[in-house]
């Protein structure tokens, strides 16, 4: 008794014939101009694609410090990526501060990032920094 029953019949030649035999019909009905079209198309877009990335990457932090209430600019961003610095990490701690009160810029904080980058993991590590910095230049 056969419960299934499976019966292949292939004919491989006529198969790869007739998948490759639009080929050439292709390519007689492509014309060149399109083609580089298409390319400089897709390259274009491309571009227009990373810058419009890197705007949003410049832009987003400019825009959580304005609406969380700290001053900044966006030449500010740009310098802090130029130099080298966790843009995010820096404006963090920074939004942390302006939340809490403190009186600091955002280049303060950033140079204390710049002066300790090896030893900051997080943006409380770089908050505790900012505000011990600040105690002991009131004290003084």
């Amino acid at each position: 008794m056969r419960i299934l029953s499976f019966d292949f019949v292939c004919d491989f030649s006529a198969l790869s014939s007739s998948l490759f035999s639009h080929t050439s019909d292709w390519a007689s009905t492509m014309d060149v101009p399109s083609f580089v079209y298409g390319i400089l198309t897709g390259l274009l877009l491309a571009v227009i694609l990373y810058w419009v990335s890197t705007v949003f990457n410049i832009f987003r932090p400019w825009l959580q410090v304005f609406l969380s209430g700290g001053k900044a600019s966006l030449f500010d961003i740009i310098g802090m990526r130029l130099r080298g610095s966790d843009v995010k990490l820096v404006t963090e701690a920074y939004i942390m501060l302006v939340q809490r009160g403190q009186k600091v810029s955002l280049r303060e904080v950033e140079s204390q990032y710049l002066a300790r980058k090896n030893s900051i993991m997080d943006s409380r590590d770089l908050l505790q920094i900012v505000e011990q910095n600040q105690d002991s230049s009131a004290s003084r």
